[in-house]
């Protein structure tokens, strides 16, 4: 049965922008392609970057936004277009987006883990 013309061809995926909290396609496809082209596997390269490899993994395939530490890692051990550095450093999650335990508020390890994540 046919119902019409089908909108968009079988396997075809229209390209998504990132949502929050995600790397652009074109960036962290660079970021896989720039690794790959130096001959490091994944884990060699996030161990250089002092990151884990998961976390590497889903930077390139565009699921999370570099901190500026990582971004600034990968680009001393990865060679890259400046292009990609640039555009690399500009998608660094803003500092809102974490908490570094220095920032967290005094008396937090002391609360009852219940009572943390109560609003």
């Amino acid at each position: 049965m046919e119902n019409g013309p089908n909108p968009r061809p079988r396997g075809k995926h229209p390209p998504r922008a990132p949502e929050r909290g995600q790397l652009d396609p074109a960036t962290s496809s660079g970021l896989r392609a720039a690794r790959q082209v130096t001959g490091q596997s994944l884990r060699a390269a996030a161990r250089r970057a002092g990151i884990a490899a998961g976390y590497l993994s889903e930077l390139e395939r565009g699921l999370k936004r570099p901190r500026a530490a990582t971004a600034e890692a990968l680009i001393a051990i990865i060679p890259m277009h400046p292009g990609l550095i640039q555009d690399l450093r500009a998608a660094v999650a803003p500092p809102s987006a974490y908490v570094s335990r220095q920032d967290r508020p005094p008396g937090w390890q002391t609360l009852p883990a219940a009572s943390r994540f109560r609003p």
